[in-house]
């Protein structure tokens, strides 16, 4: 079968070689895309040809939208966005945490130790001194100052076991934020969003927005990745900048989270949106070339998110902004709750 597959693929969505097989017209749409055959991407491709009006299938026709085809990247990015990290590698990641932890949990039982068995020595050696004086009658002088240097090492020791705690539990911290954090903008990373809602419960979140740069894959095979590293940084500043005090975080790829605590949709929506317009005024330069980049802009979707559960008004958003880039990219989509639309 797959050999007369590939006999078939075209620029665009493949005939399935059996009409009205699902399997055959999936394997297709890869071979056609130059997509591997995975159960990833086979999943994806399912996901989009079962259901047109899904998110997988909305996210890879805009991905498919300028070229007619769906990169290998482009697939990676919209696995990202929908998909959770797979098992195994969270778990090696969760387990990697665990036996660090459980090192650094080792050697502050290790410092206590050495804190008690110091303290332990002392006292030995104090009634030991005592025991001296009452029975051989040596200089009370002598026997005072040994007691005094004992007492100053005992005290240097619990002070360097104290620092090394201290330094420990400092790491420790240093450890879980970094987890927590996007090495390249220093923003929360997905994991740290998610664990920043886990301990609100969501009761300090009124909106949540979903905002996608445009044209981002154009700007990184275009000037390269390192250029568009630095563009995701230029965002990511513009949105915490222009966001604040509300939450920020970079949910993945080219796509960004923000959490807002506004009661007022309308006004959530403006506070995304100045953002937006502000950034898109700027024209921003290669740095070691003075090329010009152009207009950088995003697209963002908004949806209603108190007390709600996260998944649904993620679905919400999301859809929402790929309305925003079909309809033209460069603006902010908001749903409105039903009072608001009645009016």
């Amino acid at each position: 079968m797959l050999s007369r597959l590939r006999s078939r693929k075209s620029e665009g969505f493949v005939e399935p070689s059996t009409p009205g097989d699902p399997g055959a017209e999936t394997l297709a749409f890869l071979l056609a895309q130059g997509l591997p055959t995975t159960p990833r991407y086979y999943a994806l491709a399912h996901a989009s040809l079962a259901d047109r009006s899904s998110i997988e299938a909305h996210s890879v026709a805009e991905a498919m939208h300028a070229t007619g085809r769906l990169s290998l990247e482009a697939a990676e990015a919209i696995l990202a966005r929908i998909s959770p990290a797979p098992p195994a590698a969270a778990e090696l990641q969760a387990a990697e945490e665990h036996e660090r932890l459980r090192h650094q949990t080792l050697h502050l039982a290790d410092l206590a130790a050495t804190a008690t068995a110091a303290t332990n020595q002392f006292g030995r050696d104090l009634s030991a001194g005592l025991s001296d004086l009452e029975s051989d009658g040596r200089s009370v002088l002598a026997l005072v100052s040994s007691m005094v240097e004992r007492t100053r090492s005992t005290e240097q020791q619990l002070a360097a076991a104290v620092q090394q705690i201290e330094q420990l539990r400092d790491e420790v911290a240093e450890a879980r934020n970094d987890a927590m954090r996007d090495e390249l903008t220093g923003l929360l990373n997905r994991r740290g969003i998610l664990d920043h809602l886990a301990g609100l419960g969501g009761h300090a979140v009124r909106t949540l927005a979903i905002c996608d740069i445009d044209k981002f894959k154009a700007i990184n095979d275009g000037h390269g990745h390192e250029v568009g590293d630095r563009v995701l940084k230029v965002v990511a500043a513009a949105l915490a900048q222009g966001c604040a005090p509300h939450l920020v975080g970079r949910w993945g790829g080219e796509e960004f989270i923000v959490l807002l605590d506004e009661p007022d949709p309308a006004r959530a929506a403006e506070i995304v949106d100045d953002v937006r317009e502000e950034l898109s005024r700027r024209t921003l330069r290669v740095r070691e070339t003075g090329k010009s980049l152009g207009t950088v802009t995003f697209s963002a979707g908004l949806s209603a998110f108190a007390g709600a559960p996260l998944d649904p008004a993620l679905r919400i958003a999301d859809a929402l902004l790929y309305q925003a880039k079909l309809s033209g990219r460069n603006k902010v989509l908001i749903e409105l709750p039903p009072a608001a639309r009645a009016a």
